[in-house]
């Protein structure tokens, strides 16, 4: 019985990545991933049992490191501006990631072709992102007796003023990834906007 390691798991994730971002979702079999990870299909099926749930990974997974850090800000939260400004910036710094940036090109030039493809990104990643900013909102709001934060829309209404559009222009080339500076100068007066209509 073979025993799987999560070394092992990201390996595959880390080498599927690239196959999809070239070739796209339908270009890419799982004999391919196979023979690019120089082992057997065997092995792989035992990781990913079909090409969705690899997908569904590599959207997933497409930013580990700043996913993890949204899953943490309300530890980081002294008061709620901060926690909100907390918020906000690893929301913005991982949606406009580059291998989010560059997984949601695929997708939308894929997703014509491929309707399925649609649904696999977007329960793996904005879906995934929106139910954690929520927590985190509904977590600043207990904290901070502000019981307007759990509303089910405070996480949509948050991100879409955080982002005003900024992700779309990104993910079209209109306008290059911001510096961090510019993140958190726009999460502050992003912050200020959203406490006027959650604070008022």
């Amino acid at each position: 019985m073979r025993v799987r390691t999560e070394a092992k798991r990201r390996s595959i994730i880390e080498t599927a990545r690239p196959l999809f971002l070239e070739g796209g979702y339908a270009g890419v079999t799982m004999a391919a991933v196979a023979s690019a990870l120089g082992g057997s299909k065997g092995t792989l099926y035992g990781y990913f049992p079909s090409k969705e749930e690899l997908f569904g990974a590599v959207v997933a997974e497409a930013s580990p490191g700043l996913f993890a850090l949204l899953e943490t800000v309300e530890t980081e939260a002294d008061d709620l501006v901060s926690g909100l400004e907390a918020l906000g910036c690893a929301y913005l710094r991982l949606v406009l990631s580059q291998p989010v940036i560059e997984t949601s090109r695929m997708v939308v030039a894929e997703v014509g072709r491929q309707p399925e493809i649609g649904e696999i990104f977007f329960s793996n990643g904005p879906a995934r992102t929106l139910r954690r900013v929520q927590e985190i909102l509904s977590d600043l709001g207990k904290r901070h007796d502000l019981a307007a934060l759990s509303d089910p829309e405070a996480g949509a209404h948050f991100t879409g003023i955080c982002d005003g559009g900024l992700y779309s222009r990104v993910i079209w080339g209109a306008e290059p990834v911001p510096t961090d500076q510019e993140i958190t100068q726009r999460v502050r007066r992003a912050v200020r906007r959203f406490l006027a209509g959650y604070a008022p």
